[in-house]
């Protein structure tokens, strides 16, 4: 409550992506404090063996995530760690340095809708830079790197994107508990990977590093069945792939305003996806080989009711980012809190009995 009446409506004084840029630094100043950081984690800490999710080869302390798009070049981990989330996702990272996309504003705030517009180009350090932050981190929960193509502003031809992100999962791969890897850039609705033969030459190169971790593939929402089973049918045929991460970017009306957002690129985030991301769910949960792949959720989640539906609808894990902006630090506790009420009411021994319940 102290967040979202007394230090938000200060952070939203400020332009958006100032405000995110800055939270960002002060979060990494004061985890090099230590005491702040360790006050902050006893504060939030909820944790509970019902909440454990073990899927891909990993074990979570609970489902909710925080999502790549928050903390970019990994400058804030170690006070992001202690907000008690299940994982951490950092980036999107490119092999190359990137400053993004020049047209400014590339981040705008929708307070009605729960909401960000995000046209940001994924600027990031490189993952050279990147990577000797990562060393330094220590993780309490799995640690995910998210890569993607470098915006240089021109496209590139299918084989040198692949020969980055190849280059990019050689680094990342040793210091990551799991890689995610875009494919597209979350800025844009469609990419060389859309076909399956560039998908398989994709993966053959990320199987010729040798040593992969679990890997997820993050696509664009889609309820299409051709599309569904194109990609889940090329994700089998190679084992360090180990599940989906739904990524809502499709451009549409809010839902309370019923307004076209006034940018013409860049994605929405947030409420106004929660359906959308909702039903991509489902139609992924009924196709998919579940000893073999597992579902990431995202979109407009905010509440362990929330939550909870995706879970139930197929779901081993859900990211948020959005979420935090607008519900702050403590969101994750609340969520947590709200999960273990569930399944009490319900009846579920444990959040992992509970994923795709409401499917067979």
């Amino acid at each position: 409550m102290i967040y979202e009446h007394a230090i938000r409506p200060m952070l939203f004084n400020l332009p958006p992506e100032a405000a995110h840029s800055g939270t960002l630094r002060i979060a990494g100043a004061l985890a090099r404090v230590g005491l702040i950081g360790n006050t902050i984690e006893r504060i939030l800490k909820l944790e509970d063996e019902r909440l454990a999710i073990s899927s891909a080869g990993l074990k979570f302390p609970n489902p909710i995530g925080l999502g790549a798009g928050m903390d970019k070049n990994a400058i804030a981990l170690d006070l992001l760690g202690q907000l008690g989330f299940g994982s951490l996702e950092v980036g999107s990272i490119s092999s190359n340095p990137s400053g993004g996309n020049r047209s400014t504003p590339r981040l705008q705030r929708v307070p009605q809708e729960q909401s960000l517009l995000v046209n940001y180009g994924v600027p990031n350090d490189g993952i050279k830079v990147i990577a000797e932050r990562l060393r330094r981190y220590h993780a309490c929960a799995p640690l995910g790197v998210s890569l993607v193509e470098t915006n240089t502003g021109v496209q590139n031809t299918t084989s040198a994107v692949i020969e980055e992100l190849q280059k990019a999962a050689l680094v990342a791969a040793p210091l990551a508990d799991y890689l995610t890897i875009n494919l597209q850039c979350p800025n844009s609705i469609s990419g060389p990977f859309a076909k399956a033969s560039n998908l398989r030459a994709l993966l053959r190169a990320l199987a010729d590093i040798g040593d992969m971790p679990p890997t997820f593939l993050k696509t664009a929402a889609t309820t299409d069945e051709r599309l569904i089973d194109e990609l889940t049918g090329t994700a089998c045929d190679f084992p360090f792939v180990r599940g989906i991460a739904l990524s809502v970017i499709i451009r549409r009306p809010f839902a309370t305003t019923g307004k076209h957002h006034s940018s013409t690129t860049g994605s929405v985030t947030g409420g106004p996806l929660r359906t959308l991301a909702l039903e991509s769910l489902r139609a992924w949960y009924r196709r998919i080989d579940r000893q073999r792949l597992m579902l990431i959720g995202a979109g407009g989640v905010s509440t362990g009711a929330q939550a909870y539906e995706f879970i139930q609808n197929g779901a081993s894990l859900i990211q948020l980012v959005t979420a935090l902006v607008y519900r702050g630090p403590a969101v994750a506790r609340r969520i947590k809190s709200e999960l273990l009420a569930a399944i009490e009411r319900d009846g579920v021994a444990n959040i992992q009995e509970a994923i795709g319940c409401v499917m067979v």
